[in-house]
């Protein structure tokens, strides 16, 4: 929902880049003098690689293990599109799936990136990366986590509630230069009576009541209600206090990382000579965007000052049907398309779904993407060149199958019941 904007915001606004612009002529002035002292700092940021200024970037963004720090390899340069940047980042979550490439991409550029997360998900991040240890959802322990440092920048792909977007409001009001929320199409599903694909104006209206029966639904439906919440909080924090919040919402995110497996799901089905077990039509659209699209959009908001206080859709142009997602998949990972129809009450019946068919849930979002294009100037990857993408990065790592595969040999038997004599893997 796109709020005006209080006149005085713009004047606390400009004051405010204009305080970080200092700070900034003034750490850099200070960077090129001796270190007064070999104390580990806890604002850091990375600079041109000059032999004296790889050593301090060395020492500044190394890893705190218990009380001793561990220095870092010096990193490259790389300035951002659409300017330069030297900024230091606090990335909230950043061990699963987009938090994993936009950290990798971020370090490859040359900033110093800090993670902040529980630390009970197992990544594949460099061991340089500083990493901070809390439980985002307490927030005695975020303000233990964060007292004393500042950012330039915060990602925060691990905000869930309204009174986690208070709490984490409350701890980095006033020490950080901009704030990227990351949202999802989802708050728009939650509404009533909204025409897809859902624009940024769709956000208000009327909203639906809870859903009963099914806990599948129910889970969705909080989600998005309570991502709304957390928006909302945002929002105002903006209005009220000048905090530098900007929303994107996401569809479904198609990446390797994806740790739903969607579809790796639909791949692994195609490739077991069975049929795919989808629920009649009528289908929704299918219009994800690529992990890398998430990440440029995340950094051409950093590398600017637009869009603060706004709220942005981050979607493709290309919507699909179902039956020409399949079957460009299929086509990519050179197999064919065998696929059974049953009554989607059936499927829920059996709890089927959305494992068998992930992409045939009602919860899956359709975003309108006029606005960050005009605005930000956001650019997406083609359907195909993702898909192929994902397909050679299973044909190199096939891995384990993941848990909405297990309950494959029951699909196959239901396809049977549905007349498919040689439903078999």
């Amino acid at each position: 929902m796109h709020r005006q904007t209080p006149r005085c915001v713009t004047t606390l606004l400009t004051l405010h880049r204009l305080a970080i612009d200092l700070a900034r002529a003034i750490r850099r002035s200070a960077r090129g003098r001796p270190a007064a002292t070999t104390k580990p700092v806890q604002r850091g940021r990375l600079a041109p690689p000059t032999p004296a200024r790889k050593a301090r970037t060395a020492k500044t963004c190394g890893t705190e293990v218990g009380q001793h720090w561990v220095s870092s390899p010096p990193l490259q340069h790389v300035e951002f599109p659409g300017g330069h940047l030297d900024v230091n980042i606090l990335i909230i979550g950043g061990t699963r799936n987009l938090g994993h490439f936009l950290t990798l991409s971020l370090v490859s550029r040359g900033h110093c990136v800090t993670l902040l997360n529980r630390g009970q998900t197992r990544d594949d991040l460099p061991a340089g990366i500083p990493r901070l240890r809390a439980d985002r959802c307490d927030e005695a322990q975020l303000r233990g986590a964060l007292v004393g440092r500042e950012f330039d920048a915060v990602v925060d792909t691990a905000l869930y509630r309204g009174r986690e977007a208070r709490e984490v409001v409350d701890v980095l009001d006033g020490r950080v230069g901009r704030f990227v929320f990351i949202s999802t199409g989802q708050v728009y599903l939650v509404r009533t009576g909204a025409a897809r694909p859902f624009s940024e104006e769709a956000y208000s209206g009327a909203l639906m009541a809870e859903p009963q029966g099914s806990s599948s639904d129910l889970n969705d439906w909080r989600y998005g209600i309570e991502k709304r919440e957390a928006e909302d909080v945002l929002a105002e924090a903006w209005e009220r206090r000048c905090f530098p919040v900007t929303s994107l919402r996401l569809p479904m995110v198609a990446s390797e990382r994806d740790h739903y497996s969607r579809i790796h799901g639909y791949l692994l089905r195609l490739r077991d000579g069975g049929p795919l077990l989808l629920p009649r039509p009528p289908w929704l659209g299918v219009r994800h965007v690529d992990v890398h699209d998430v990440v440029a959009a995340i950094e051409r908001l950093l590398a600017s000052s637009a869009g603060l206080g706004r709220t942005y859709n981050v979607s493709p142009d290309e919507t699909l049907t179902l039956g020409a997602f399949l079957d460009l998949l299929a086509t990519i990972a050179c197999v064919p398309k065998r696929t059974v129809l049953v009554d989607r009450a059936l499927l829920e019946s059996r709890a089927l779904l959305p494992a068998c068919s992930p992409m045939s849930d009602a919860w899956m979002s359709e975003l309108d993407n006029a606005r960050g294009r005009s605005e930000l100037g956001l650019s997406y990857t083609r359907v195909a060149e993702t898909l192929r993408r994902i397909v050679a990065h299973y044909d190199a790592h096939p891995g384990p199958s993941p848990a909405s595969y297990g309950r494959r040999a029951e699909e196959l038997a239901l396809a049977k019941e549905a007349g498919c004599p040689n439903a078999s893997a």
